[in-house]
């Protein structure tokens, strides 16, 4: 499919229903939304405590774009493209690890961590070396979570910061570790990930294990006393009882069923070392950036839940655990134990997403009506990825008839 045609599928998308076929089959599609979703928008790469000290660094993808955040002599954490201003060649592997200078396999430039190119094999002395550093992509911190974006167009950072900041704030996680890091692929579009992830209408059948702890917050009951209570106690502590929200981004507090502490296999703590003291009762913080991510905040541990296209068919899912960095392993914790739940539920929507792929690449898939109230955050998901790509599309042909003229 080429531009006109991917504008022309979006434009044919009926309101309230699941995306055409093409969108979640097509190669070019595929291509499409790394250019006008994954590479416009900001994505949730790292806590901060992944990058602890200078020179420690992280190098990931972002679709078939490598990057790397690296924690500076100074302290501060840069973003850049891991890409050799000589000629191109990937610089450091995908992972973490610590070092002093950056330095490119290839023909050994060399970087500070900074940036700045400081050694260029086989160039002339007058050759100017601050014209060649590092392309630096936008970085921002949260209350110890990392932001990247790769285009200076991304939207402002400023409201999801200042909604997401009072409330992430409480669960220290500058004191946290990550002691897990899980990566999965699931034979599914991205956006079949996406929006098995903004339901829980399968999670009753799909997910008994889970559902022990948690509360639909997509279908919550207001009136509920249990839920009445919870929202209570926000209002008494000064915390907002709704989603604080923007385009792309959500952030709020949800109840656990009664009687329940945390998401965990059987309701209990499974770390003894708590993150605070100050949101026992506070039920889970979710946070979801509406391009690729959900996160979840409990009194004894964070999970994170991202999603990285492949290709059309497939998506890499990474999740990890942070707990307190003064929980020790076989003691205050049990990494399987902790692991268990999420793994479990990983795994299971690994089979979901797997037959709604093979039933929507199928020649008898039609779009189908999204459940009104059970399914209203798959719809805002869809309408938010079409109104984007029609934006990103509208923009590039608005710049060829400028340059044009």
């Amino acid at each position: 499919m080429n531009s006109e045609s991917i504008y022309q599928t979006l434009l044919k998308r009926k309101p309230h229903y699941t995306l055409p076929q093409e969108l979640y089959t097509d190669e070019e599609v595929h291509n499409f939304d790394l250019q006008s979703i994954f590479y416009r928008h900001w994505i949730f790469a790292a806590f901060e405590v992944e990058l602890p000290n200078s020179g420690n660094y992280l190098s990931m993808m972002i679709g078939n774009t490598p990057i790397v955040l690296v924690r500076t002599r100074g302290g501060d954490i840069r973003g850049f493209f891991n890409t050799c201003r000589h000629r191109g060649a990937q610089i450091l592997a995908e992972g973490e690890g610590r070092c002093q200078r950056i330095v490119c396999p290839y023909h050994q430039w060399s970087y500070s961590l900074e940036g700045e190119l400081v050694g260029a094999t086989g160039m002339d002395q007058d050759f100017e070396k601050k014209s060649f550093g590092l392309r630096e992509i936008q970085v921002e911190r949260v209350a110890g979570t990392v932001y990247v974006a790769l285009s200076s167009d991304a939207p402002d950072f400023t409201p999801f910061r200042d909604a997401f900041e009072p409330l992430i704030s409480r669960y220290n996680l500058l004191d946290g570790k990550v002691v897990h890091h899980q990566k999965i692929v699931e034979n599914a579009n991205w956006k079949l990930a996406m929006e098995n992830a903004r339901e829980c209408a399968h999670c009753d059948v799909g997910h008994p294990e889970l559902c022990l702890s948690l509360v639909n917050g997509f279908t919550l009951d207001h009136d509920d006393p249990h839920n009445v209570a919870f929202y209570s106690e926000l209002t008494k502590r000064g915390i907002p009882t709704s989603h604080q929200e923007g385009s792309w981004y959500s952030t709020g507090h949800v109840p656990l069923r009664p009687g329940i502490k945390s998401m965990t296999m059987d309701g209990n703590y499974d770390v003894r070392k708590l993150l605070s003291d100050d949101v026992a009762d506070l039920g889970y913080l979710r946070w979801s950036l509406q391009s690729h991510c959900y996160n979840i905040a409990l009194p004894d541990y964070v999970f994170t839940f991202s999603v990285m296209p492949l290709n059309a068919k497939q998506t890499l899912v990474h999740s990890k655990w942070l707990v307190h960095k003064d929980a020790v392993a076989g003691e205050d914790y049990d990494i399987e134990k902790l692991r268990q739940l999420w793994e479990t539920t990983n795994n299971q929507d690994v089979f979901l997403t797997e037959i709604n792929q093979k039933g929507v690449g199928s020649t008898g898939y039609e779009p189908g009506p999204y459940m009104p109230e059970a399914e209203s955050w798959c719809e805002r998901f869809t309408d938010w990825y079409c109104d984007e790509a029609k934006k990103f599309l509208e923009e590039k042909t608005m710049s060829k008839l400028q340059a044009a003229e």
